[in-house]
């Protein structure tokens, strides 16, 4: 009778089969991060969380995966940051050097405001998981970004024209913009 009763716990339990997790890496990791800091903020208000109309401040619904990919413009570097626009926000004041076209330079003081104020310190778990994260594509299950797939044209065997290039003329362009590319840029390229 007691070796009935294993085999029958026994097969009972071999038959279940266990479901993978239906959660996504930004649910387990991510979103915890921004629960506590985006979405309640500092005033522990709903600060970037979209209301019922779709509202939420600076246009930022960070409460879901599919809120913050609509905005993947503030997960790419901002400026002279070096830092997604997403995150520059928590980073103290710090200075850069930023170089014109015309080769003066300047050197800035970052002070990016917040309205919520600094609510990741960049030096803590939180900020560094974010960074990782945008680092890594910024994808629902931090898989990377997908290789892209470039469509193939068929070759083509004419060469291109354009009336004002003569291949058989080995000159330079009569343009007066020509020579300042060739006393500045050129130069550089040999």
């Amino acid at each position: 009778m007691i070796g009935f009763a294993t085999f029958a716990g026994l097969s009972s339990s071999s038959c279940t089969v266990r479901q993978p997790d239906s959660t996504t890496y930004f649910d387990r990791t991510v979103s915890p991060v921004l629960s506590t800091s985006c979405v309640r903020g500092a005033a522990a208000g709903a600060c970037h969380v979209a209301d019922p109309k779709g509202n939420a401040f600076g246009n930022l619904d960070v409460a879901t995966f599919d809120g913050i990919n609509h905005r993947r413009d503030l997960l790419a570097n901002y400026g002279p940051y070096g830092q997604p626009a997403l995150l520059v926000k928590n980073i103290p004041p710090f200075t850069v050097d930023v170089q014109s076209f015309d080769g003066t330079k300047e050197t800035i003081t970052t002070d990016i405001k917040h309205a919520g104020g600094p609510i990741l310190d960049p030096t803590a778990t939180g900020y560094q998981v974010l960074r990782r994260w945008i680092e890594n594509g910024a994808t629902a299950n931090n898989s990377g970004v997908a290789p892209s797939t470039l469509t193939r044209l068929p070759c083509s065997t004419t060469i291109g024209s354009d009336p004002a290039f003569d291949p058989t003329k080995n000159q330079d362009p009569a343009t007066a913009d020509f020579s300042q590319f060739r006393d500045q840029v050129a130069p550089v390229i040999k």
